[in-house]
């Protein structure tokens, strides 16, 4: 296992634009202690109350929520919150089987989190005719989303696995 703390970024191109500190690209994989348990254990908890929160916000637009979308013209807007949702909630949870094994940037799971409340929250609101503010709100939570992919890519990338 190659040691990070003496490893210089090979992404130094991606990495200089977005401006992450090095902390960032640090593995939380490492000897199997409490707070490497409780990363993997946080990760798939946050990741099912998401899964959750997909499903019963689905549903709810689906059934007490139809008249009120339709009205607004909003269906497909409230319909894309619940994919993304439900797509980075179970990265979420895979995430948390796949540093078992293999080192991931500790980033990695902060950004699929802060990453669906601002995008998935934005589109709920803004599909419920909220205040207009959520908008530019919608892809700040994309980006959150891509950079998670992107440290997820580069560890897989730099560890091939």
């Amino acid at each position: 296992m190659p040691s990070y703390a003496s490893q210089k970024i090979s992404f130094t191109s991606v990495m200089t634009v977005l401006k992450l500190p090095d902390y960032c690209l640090r593995p939380i994989q490492g000897s199997i202690n409490h707070d490497f348990m409780l990363i993997t254990h946080q990760y798939r908890l946050l990741g099912s109350i998401l899964a959750l929160s997909a499903v019963l916000f689905g549903a709810f637009g689906a059934h007490a929520l139809r008249e009120t979308l339709s009205a607004h013209d909003s269906i497909q807007t409230w319909e894309t919150a619940v994919r993304y949702q439900m797509w980075h909630a179970l990265a979420l949870i895979l995430l948390s089987m796949i540093s078992l094994n293999h080192p991931i940037p500790k980033m990695t799971g902060p950004c699929f989190v802060v990453g669906s409340l601002l995008f998935s929250g934005s589109l709920y609101g803004l599909a419920l005719d909220g205040p207009k503010w959520l908008g530019p709100v919608t892809p700040l939570g994309g980006l959150c989303l891509m950079i998670g992919w992107l440290l997820l890519a580069y560890s897989s990338y730099k560890n091939k696995v």
